[in-house]
Order: C-alpha cells, then sequence, then structure tokens
C-alpha cells in the first residue's frame, strides 16, 4: 500500500535501492523506528521523503510520501495509537531545496490500521 502526503511528482531519485546496495551508496538513512502490535516496525527516512512499515521479514508493506525530504521521527498518538506523527527537519538544505519543500520543517500526521504500542513511563531520579 503507498500513499502520497503532497510529495513531490518527481521521485524517481528516491526509489528504494536493491538490497545489494552499501548503506553508505543509499540516498536515504533510516532513522528511529517504532514498533506495533503486529511485530512490524515504522521508520522515517531522512533524506527519503517518506515513511515506511515494514514487516519481521524486511517486506515493505506500507510506504507514506510526506511533503518533506528529510524526516526525523516516528511517534504514535491519538487515544486508539493509530495516528503517526512524523517530524521532519530543514536543516542542511539550501534555498533552493526549501523552495521544493516549503513545509520541511513541520510535524505532518496520518492515520494506520495498526495501532502502536504505547510507550513505558520511567521515573528519573
Amino acid at each position: 500500500m503507498e500513499r502520497d502526503l503532497n510529495a513531490p511528482e518527481d521521485m524517481s531519485a528516491l526509489v528504494r535501492p536493491p538490497a545489494t546496495t552499501p548503506p553508505s551508496r543509499r540516498s536515504w538513512r533510516p532513522t528511529a523506528a517504532v514498533w506495533l502490535r503486529q511485530a512490524h516496525v515504522w521508520i522515517g527516512l531522512w533524506g527519503g521523503w517518506r515513511a515506511r512499515r515494514y514487516a519481521p521479514t524486511g517486506e515493505i508493506l506500507t510506504e507514506v510520501r510526506l511533503p518533506a525530504s528529510n524526516i526525523t521521527k516516528i511517534a504514535f498518538g491519538g487515544s486508539d495509537l493509530c495516528t503517526i506523527y512524523a517530524t521532519s527537519a530543514r536543516k542542511g538544505l539550501d534555498a533552493a531545496a526549501l523552495d521544493g519543500q516549503p513545509l520541511a520543517g513541520n510535524i505532518f500526521a496520518f492515520d494506520v490500521e495498526v495501532p502502536g504500542l504505547p510507550g513505558n513511563l520511567v521515573r528519573l531520579s
């Protein structure tokens, strides 16, 4: 399943690299991951214009394109943990890049069918 939240039309340079491509040669990097109740994981892609849900096998199950290239973090929210919030960054983008992605630096939200796991509360003393 693939969804597009106003991502730029020309995404051809941001396709998923083959599994044999070393991480240093990919056009994107994974950011922090969050887990779902099905043992799947959502990962935001820095430089990748998207968030992806992966199965334990590594298969991409869902992809959501976002209107900013640098997705920094993914978090679940809402009373049912079925809303994902994706933060993005403007860091490292020059004026031309910012013209092409004026929403960079914002937080984006989208709904998902499989809820996330609740966070654990800790007390730091």
